[in-house]
């Protein structure tokens, strides 16, 4: 199934490279993503800050609520060919990604480095049906990040690095964890996932967009995954992502063990501050963070 210099997958990231994304109001490319979502915030309502030094860094984050803060994000697509971001979590070839990545594509592909035009077809796709994250199955196994545990509670205030290629290119982001919210996609496809919100403390490089990291991993200090990005909103500064839970309750109904490594051995002392684009670059030249390519015209047999 691997096509590294396949004319089909040449020419579909080709398309991609010419404009085959949806342009947003400064005409800048970005993936297939959502719209950025509408936040309503609620009177009194723990968790919704308007600034991150209003967090309680040492607090628990709370177990999913019917109070918690609910957020839209208008779902579709337009049908042409687009990118995001996956990253594998088993050495057996299976990757994670944003559902609305995939979903509805021709056909799937990852690129087999992150300034190449060649790589490799996915050669099966599982989405799940009430949250915004699908598993990709390859037969390429690069190296795995590891997973966090659900029942290792996450914190308010802590840092979550963000990595992937917004806007087709490399790039990463720094974050502190805000709260839970409930994900309501509206549109093609309906539905209310649990969410959790991250306000984004700094960016590598600036980006004029958050489109295109969607499906990337969000890493703890140790290096373990804990979220999939799946939308985002750049002028308030806002990611949201799918927890551990559903994560690892999604791995397991499909029967996939995880048995990734913490940043799949990328040595955690780039996770900081003023490293962690240097951490995001080894992950991607490793291919432990990929592009992901959506196909939207299905390639000829010929």
């Amino acid at each position: 199934m691997r096509l590294p210099t396949g004319l089909s997958f040449i020419f579909a990231a080709l398309v991609w490279t010419i404009g085959g994304l949806f342009i947003e109001r400064e005409n800048i490319p970005r993936d297939r993503s959502p719209s950025p979502f509408m936040e309503t915030p609620r009177t009194g309502t723990p968790g919704f800050i308007g600034s991150i030094k209003e967090a309680q860094p040492k607090k628990v984050l709370p177990d999913i609520s019917p109070g918690d803060p609910e957020i839209s994000v208008q779902w579709g697509t337009s049908g042409d060919t687009s990118t995001g971001t996956a990253f594998p979590v088993s050495s057996g070839g299976f990757w994670l990604t944003a559902r609305h990545v995939v979903d509805n594509c021709a056909r799937v592909g990852i690129f087999s480095a992150q300034n190449s035009q060649g790589g490799f077809w996915v050669r099966k796709v599982y989405v799940h049906p009430n949250a915004d994250i699908a598993v990709l199955q390859t037969s390429r196994t690069p190296p795995a990040i590891a997973i966090r545990p659900a029942s290792k509670k996450l914190t308010v205030g802590q840092t979550g690095y963000h990595f992937g290629f917004p806007q087709g290119k490399p790039g990463d982001l720094l974050s502190e964890l805000i709260g839970r919210r409930k994900l309501r996609k509206v549109g093609r496809n309906s539905f209310v996932e649990p969410a959790i919100a991250w306000a984004v403390k700094l960016q590598a490089p600036r980006l004029g967009a958050f489109g295109g990291i969607s499906g990337g991993p969000v890493l703890d200090q140790k290096g373990q995954v804990v979220g999939v990005t799946v939308a985002g909103n750049i002028r308030r500064g806002r990611v949201i992502a799918s927890p551990p839970k559903t994560i690892n309750e999604f791995l397991q109904f499909i029967s996939i063990r995880p048995d990734g490594t913490p940043s799949a051995n990328v040595p955690t002392k780039t996770l900081n501050k003023g490293a962690f684009s240097v951490h995001g670059d080894y992950l991607r030249k490793n291919l432990s963070v990929a592009k992901v390519l959506c196909s939207a015209k299905r390639p000829s047999l010929n």
